[in-house]
């Protein structure tokens, strides 16, 4: 009425009430007018917005967020009340803004099926056309003989309710016909993989290896060869295993030559691989690929380098080759047994200090004159091997670990300088290390 509307500017020019007080709820008289359809209300506080308040402070009265985190424009967006919406629009309510639950204006429309405001603020529908089809809804409808205008405003209420209960219908209808076509292009997807692995299966190699055919039609997890077989080039794979991806576990010993792995990186849930005794040269490159990949044997073969291996690799046992480095082993902070005897190193080129979990090191049989003083930092080392090799002298940082997680500490058959070491061969690992500690090792010792 023009009392109510007389009083809501009386009180915002005269009454000493602003537009950002607020009720318990946070929420100010443009959120309570907006969410309540009160139009001519809310009106007369856009008129003071626009006439009175500084550009600066506009916002600020438009967009004041609720206890939610809901604006004005989010309320009669969410309500269905598309002319608030209009109103607010035009003075410039932000339609980015997002409540507390993420969501903007539209997006409270949408959830509520009000598909009036949501074609409204998507430009689909102006505030013209609503008020048209209003106004030809009235004129269809008019009073009923009798009817009081607050009986008819309730009954047009409860008219305009249904009205929103038909259009959410017809919104479900349209979702549901989108949710059924979703569901037929994903069982189209679904047919076309069937038929692309129909095709993989048509396609797949013969095996020439009996194991290996038993393995493509079992799909196994595990697979082990230890013997020569019969069928396929001499020292190379059967190429039909590169195609059994179920393979986690592989052991191959069945004379294998030169870079028979070459196709392992196929295999991609391998975490196991074990290659030792055959007459391998090399390692393929491809192994780093294989992220599952943890654990390597390759002894007693005729490697002379490593490839780059996987961050995840936690045991590597490459003994009896011929290794003249360990240094592409460098970057594996996960190794927890590295056994590297018997190969041609005479220079320990790996880096130890990042290597916090490496619990068994093996170094017999190389050429070592010395040894990595960053022994001192593995501290989970429960064994060390350095036998024959060519040390005159253990590293003073060997006094830094604890006899009582380091358990065998073997250094036979080395030409050591000190005659008291030489005499200390065969002893505990306490005797070694409070020998190490004495020549000022460990413990922050310095030799004097």
């Amino acid at each position: 009425s023009v009392v109510r509307e007389t009083a809501v500017w009386w009180c915002l020019t005269k009454g000493g009430v602003s537009l950002t007080t607020e009720n318990d709820n946070q929420q100010t008289g443009l959120i309570l007018a907006a969410a309540t359809n009160k139009k001519r209300a809310l009106d007369k506080m856009l008129e003071y917005v626009r006439k009175l308040v500084l550009p600066p402070k506009r916002a600020e009265c438009l967009d004041w967020q609720d206890y939610e985190g809901r604006t004005a424009i989010m309320w009669a967006a969410g309500k269905g009340f598309v002319e608030c919406v209009a109103m607010l629009k035009d003075a410039g309510a932000d339609l980015t803004l997002k409540s507390d639950e993420g969501k903007t204006a539209r997006a409270y429309a949408l959830e509520h099926k009000r598909m009036n405001v949501v074609d409204f603020l998507d430009g689909k529908l102006s505030l013209k056309q609503e008020e048209e089809e209003e106004e030809e809804e009235e004129e269809d409808d008019p009073a009923f003989e009798g009817e009081t205008s607050t009986q008819r405003s309730r009954r047009k209420k409860r008219e305009l309710e249904e009205k929103e209960r038909r259009k959410a219908g017809s919104s479900s209808a349209k979702a549901k016909q989108e949710e059924e076509l979703a569901a037929a292009a994903a069982k189209a997807r679904q047919q076309e993989d069937a038929e692309q692995q129909l095709q993989a299966v048509t396609e797949r190699l013969a095996a020439l290896w009996p194991a290996v055919q038993q393995a493509q039609e079992s799909q196994t997890k595990e697979l082990s060869i230890k013997e020569v077989q019969e069928g396929g080039e001499a020292g190379k794979v059967d190429p039909a295993l590169w195609q059994v991806e179920s393979i986690n576990r592989l052991e191959l010993r069945c004379g294998l030559q030169g870079g028979a792995l070459s196709e392992v990186h196929r295999l991609k849930h391998l975490i196991t691989i074990v290659v030792s005794g055959n007459s391998l040269t090399e390692l393929p490159d491809s192994l780093q690929t294989l992220a599952a990949l943890k654990h390597i044997e390759c002894e007693s073969n005729e490697l002379t380098s490593l490839p780059a291996l996987p961050p995840t690799l936690e045991v590597l046992k490459a003994s009896r080759n011929k290794l003249g480095s360990v240094g592409p082993l460098s970057p594996l902070e996960q190794l927890v047994t590295l056994d590297v005897s018997f190969n041609e190193l005479a220079v320990w080129d790996c880096t130890l200090s990042n290597k916090g979990r490496l619990n068994y090191l093996n170094v017999t049989g190389n050429s070592l004159v010395e040894f990595s003083p960053e022994v001192g930092q593995l501290g989970q080392l429960a064994t060390l091997i350095l036998n024959a090799n060519k040390l005159e002298a253990l590293p003073n940082e060997l006094g830094d670990l604890k006899e009582s997680k380091l358990k065998t500490l073997m250094i036979e058959d080395n030409p050591f300088s000190d005659p008291k070491l030489r005499k200390l061969v065969g002893k505990t690992v306490k005797d070694i290390l409070n020998y190490v500690r004495k020549q000022g090792g460990g413990k922050g010792k310095k030799k004097k």
